[in-house]
């Protein structure tokens, strides 16, 4: 029986279950839960890969280190608030998160790219009438004539500021698109593994919502799994399964089920790509190993 077959689904306790590896029915009840983070509803989609991977991690690595379960937190909260529970690691104990001052000091990083730096080509929301003005561009200067959104809490935000945008920040996910339609900005980056399913998804309640033809961005943007300094065996365990997979190239086959047709559909070979800093990053940054970007 192949590993994510044993995985099952349910709600228990007013935590949602989702997955139960290596027991099944007949599970000790010294089995140890793992509670990770619960996404907004509206962010649910882009979240089921990396919880697909951590399942997969901890799956294959039970023969070393026991069964669990994975279960999400009872609630959605910020991502400064997430950061606080997790160092605490009784309400949360792993979560997937692009890095950012103090938490990789702060908690446990595992310095794999879970999405293969993906998240940092970002195209752009625009209302569609912006366009022949993004035909003009030709420079990153004449990009930055064009005001951006970006989440007061996301890692984008310094990093747009710190490149020279003028950033206009909202407080949540949701008001951010309520702002762009009320056009308080002109330009919208969103990760490739976002931005076609914000647009399939909300192209009713946003309709002049409109995916830029010809410009990207490029930042060195990792997503890690931050794990809580309480349980420094499941981030080494973690991190076993995940260089497992690497190495049998299960890791590379499902980062494909997920992003294949998102990248096919960014067509970034026909796309002017800027490149920014990311000041965000420590020098612990896997850059030099290419297996592990896209």
């Amino acid at each position: 029986m192949g590993h994510l077959s044993r995985i099952r689904s349910g709600t228990i306790f007013g935590l949602y279950l989702l997955a139960s590896i290596g027991g099944g029915i007949g599970v000790s009840g010294a089995q140890e839960t793992i509670i990770t983070y619960r996404p907004p509803p509206e962010a649910a989609e882009n979240h089921v890969y990396p919880q697909r991977l951590l399942a997969e991690a901890l799956n294959r690595t039970a023969d070393r280190y026991g069964d669990v379960r994975i279960m999400q937190a009872f609630a959605t909260v910020s991502r400064d608030r997430s950061k606080v529970l997790l160092e605490e690691g009784r309400y949360l104990h792993v979560m997937a998160e692009v890095p950012r001052p103090n938490w990789e000091t702060d908690l446990i990083p595992i310095y794999i790219p879970l999405r293969k730096g993906l998240q940092g080509y970002r195209l752009f929301f625009i209302n569609r009438e912006l366009q022949p003005l993004m035909d003009k561009v030709e420079t990153l200067d004449d990009l930055r004539r064009f005001s951006t959104g970006s989440g007061a809490q996301w890692s984008t935000t310094l990093i747009l500021e710190n490149a020279g945008f003028d950033v206009v920040t909202g407080h949540d996910y949701e008001t951010m698109f309520d702002m762009f339609s009320l056009r308080r900005f002109q330009t919208f980056s969103r990760g490739i593994n976002e931005i076609f399913f914000e647009l399939d998804t909300m192209s009713d309640k946003y309709p002049d919502m409109y995916i830029e033809t010809g410009l990207a961005l490029h930042v060195p943007l990792p997503v890690y799994f931050f794990v809580t300094p309480t349980k420094p065996k499941l981030a080494e365990r973690i991190e076993l399964g995940l260089r497992e997979m690497i190495a049998d190239g299960s890791f590379d086959k499902l980062f494909m089920e997920y992003h294949g047709d998102l990248i096919r559909r960014a067509n970034l070979a026909n796309r002017k790509i800027f490149r920014l800093e990311n000041p965000n990053l420590s020098n612990r940054v896997p850059l030099e190993n290419p297996d592990l970007w896209y």
